[in-house]
């Protein structure tokens, strides 16, 4: 899922549309932030609603941990609502973190696009995804680096040791957690170019590559032979001749 609609804007252009989303944003109480123009404060960013396998409260965990014993200044971004969802609203208050985390609901695909522009590090917590989650390809589109849960799902598409080093951590546990957000905010730029190969491959996987998959594992189906796995089919992908602009 790659975020092509501010593929044309300038930075200009997608700083002008992010300011015009942070005018409706608000705290997990309702109350509007007193945000100030050409609002520039770095942030970390998870797009997601608010269901118990998205893990957003953990995330809130890990994040009252980055603020006080990390010292990160990054602010945390969220995209659900924090009316739909009263544990979460309580959790941030009763973590003194009120101020820090914002919310923006309702987005359209440029708005999402810019969020992901404008964050420092996108983030995904979630306990379990049926395929490989949005946020890896929705964020490297537009050049943000990410850290993830390690889930089966992401384990079949990052299969590099040293990447999966850098970039998963335990979903369960807001220790580790804070601790890989913590590595990817300091070294950004590196995590971002470990990942550029793999959105890279990631990029080339069209309609058409996505049907012929489909037919192969049908066709192991009904021959009876062994289905080929997510990484069989990322692999069989084609090298890349040249760096895509």
């Amino acid at each position: 899922h790659h975020l092509s609609v501010l593929a044309n804007a300038n930075d200009t252009t997608r700083s002008r549309l992010f300011q015009q989303v942070l005018r409706h944003g608000c705290h997990c109480d309702g109350s509007r932030p007193p945000l100030v123009a050409n609002w520039s404060e770095p942030f970390l960013f998870y797009a997601s609603q608010a269901r118990p396998h998205k893990n957003i409260l953990t995330l809130v965990r890990a994040y009252h941990l980055l603020r006080h014993e990390h010292r990160v200044q990054q602010r945390l971004i969220l995209t659900c609502s924090p009316a739909a969802a009263p544990p979460l609203a309580e959790l941030i208050v009763s973590l003194g973190l009120r101020d820090d985390v914002l919310f923006l609901v309702r987005l359209t695909d440029a708005q999402l696009a810019t969020c992901y522009w404008q964050a420092d590090l996108a983030v995904n917590p979630s306990l379990s995804e049926g395929a490989c989650p949005f946020t890896l390809t929705e964020a490297l589109s537009v050049g943000t680096p990410v850290v993830m849960g390690r889930l089966t799902v992401t384990e079949e598409l990052i299969v590099e040791p040293h990447l999966r080093e850098t970039m998963l951590f335990d979903p369960y546990d807001w220790r580790d957690m804070a601790q890989v957000i913590a590595w990817g905010i300091a070294n950004r730029v590196e995590l971002l170019a470990l990942q550029q190969p793999l959105y890279d491959r990631l990029s080339r996987r069209s309609w058409q590559v996505a049907s012929e998959d489909s037919i192969r594992v049908f066709e192991a189906a009904a021959s009876g032979s062994p289905h080929p796995t997510a990484t069989d089919l990322f692999n069989s992908l084609p090298a890349q001749t040249g760096r895509s602009g």
